[in-house]
């Protein structure tokens, strides 16, 4: 599948291209060198001064050409993605057919069912109650504890997505000695600053709505991995409540690490580069169009707030990396993964998807014919003026 992220992709190439350059540029200097000491040898100049100045701008040149070309050992994406909230509801509206839109809703609604300390956070300290701290151009982190809950459901989709495609991207590099799965206690540092990741990955037998819920098992909604030899493992389990159990795994290359930096950010650590991935909420609203809000999600455009999430991930590709010329098979999965988690969360692509533009239009042709067809049942005055008296 062709990706549109190509960071370790146009890294490779770029560093081959460098290569090349180099081995021609040496040839071409060599030669120069070679002719002009043929030609035009001087009695008395020294030798090793002629030497150091060759070698200094020969290098110098190299130097400022990989400077150049190797930009692309830094890579930036930022994501903006969006959710809905019903300030009358106090709660999140999924947005079907949005991914994002629609698991940040239920990861939030599990959160609270399940503990009752995140359901007074989130009543008592509402999103329609916060508002955005600005310090000179920059907007400030979370200011309070809804807000906090949204920035780690966030961190927990998008930890959970990239699990789901590691997952797909190695499911063919089976005990591969150079790839291994990291579980739920290789990461408690960061589960300490994520308490609902904590809480989703915590075993069932440690959680007592699971455990009070053992007789209603046929309402149960799992997802069980089947292995090769037929043995069976429990993956996921959403009850009928709405709280979740999720097992944590990311299959990555061996020496590779994953931890929190803050509460906003964590990064995944590997031999040859290293992944940031830096949540920012901050209670800023963004607009979302009236129609949508009416039609596609059959809500009341006053009850309802627009809400901006944005994602920034960083790759950097170390040294050992740049260096390294075998086992980058291993790592290209950087690639898919930010046209996943784009495609997944992407406010923009979402709409692309649905076609939200040609919707919008025909929504309102169709209202215009609508209203045109009405116009016999509409009350005419004296004048000829048309007054409408009711909402069509």
């Amino acid at each position: 599948m062709k990706t549109k992220n190509k960071v370790v992709t146009n890294f490779l190439t770029n560093r081959a291209g460098i290569v090349e350059i180099f081995i021609i540029a040496f040839a071409i200097a060599l030669s120069v060198s070679l002719t002009a000491n043929y030609l035009f040898l001087i009695e008395g100049l020294n030798k090793i001064f002629l030497l150091v100045l060759g070698l200094t701008l020969f290098f110098s040149s190299m130097i400022y050409l990989i400077f150049i070309k190797f930009k692309t050992m830094r890579f930036e994406k930022k994501i903006s993605g969006f959710f809905i909230y019903n300030k009358v509801e106090n709660e999140l509206i999924p947005v079907y057919g949005y991914n994002y839109g629609e698991n940040i809703a239920r990861i939030i609604k599990s959160t609270i069912t399940e503990k009752p300390a995140y359901y007074h956070a989130w009543n008592t300290s509402k999103l329609s109650d916060s508002s955005p701290i600005i310090i000179g151009e920059k907007t400030s982190d979370a200011s309070n504890a809804a807000q906090k809950l949204i920035i780690e459901s966030t961190q927990f989709f998008l930890i959970d997505a990239l699990s789901t495609h590691l997952s797909k991207y190695f499911n063919e590099y089976d005990k591969d000695k150079f790839i291994k799965e990291y579980g739920r206690n290789d990461i408690l540092q960061v589960l300490s600053k994520n308490r609902i990741m904590e809480l989703f990955t915590t075993p069932i037998e440690n959680r007592e709505s699971f455990v009070n819920n053992e007789y209603n098992k046929k309402n149960y909604i799992d997802i069980i991995k089947v292995s090769d030899d037929g043995s069976k493992e429990l993956v996921r389990r959403t009850l009928p409540s709405g709280e979740q159990f999720v097992k944590f795994d990311l299959i990555l290359p061996v020496k590779s690490s994953i931890q929190a930096i803050d509460s906003n950010t964590i990064m995944i650590k590997t031999a040859k580069l290293s992944m940031v991935i830096k949540v920012k909420f901050s209670g800023m609203n963004t607009y979302i169009p009236p129609l949508f809000v009416s039609q596609y999600l059959k809500q009341k455009s006053n009850d309802v707030k627009a809400y901006q999430v944005d994602v920034n991930i960083n790759v950097k590709i170390n040294y050992k990396g740049f260096f390294s010329l075998k086992g980058w098979e291993y790592f290209e999965w950087v690639d898919s993964f930010l046209d996943y988690i784009e495609e997944k969360m992407s406010r923009k692509t979402f709409f692309e998807s649905i076609d939200w533009s040609s919707l919008q239009a025909q929504i309102i042709v169709f209202r215009t014919n609508l209203r045109r067809k009405s116009k016999d049942t509409l009350k005419t005055d004296k004048e000829g003026i048309i007054s409408d008296d009711k909402e069509l």
